[in-house]
């Protein structure tokens, strides 16, 4: 895990023990992308890891699955028309108030 992943992390275990950071695997994530046609209760490409002793283990019990049909095959498209792009954070808000941090449309209803 990064400097970022692990202090958000430690923050989250302070608050809230037994929680659990999530990476996603970016080699197995493109490769799902490449061949999967979406759907279905397919295993996501997460790592899951925990903290003990203010150390981070890798917690292989904890599987994370796509429980909303179809939401893998709408990652892959907005990834495919680079939608992140297009994300509006609220410091972008802040600096120009017409841009809606609350981005209405990135997403299909």
């Amino acid at each position: 895990m990064g400097a970022a992943a692990q202090k958000l992390g430690k923050k989250a275990a302070e608050l809230c023990p037994g929680a659990v950071v999530l990476l996603l695997d970016a080699a197995s994530f493109q490769t799902q992308l490449q061949g999967q046609a979406g759907g279905g209760d397919s295993a996501l490409p997460f790592v899951a890891c925990l903290s003990e002793g203010g150390r981070w283990r890798l917690a292989p019990q904890v599987g994370v699955r796509q429980l909303v049909p179809g939401s893998f095959q709408l990652v892959k498209e907005m990834l495919e028309e680079k939608r992140e792009r297009r994300v509006v954070d609220f410091e972008d808000h802040l600096d120009d108030l017409s841009r809606d941090w609350l981005n209405p449309g990135l997403v299909p209803a």
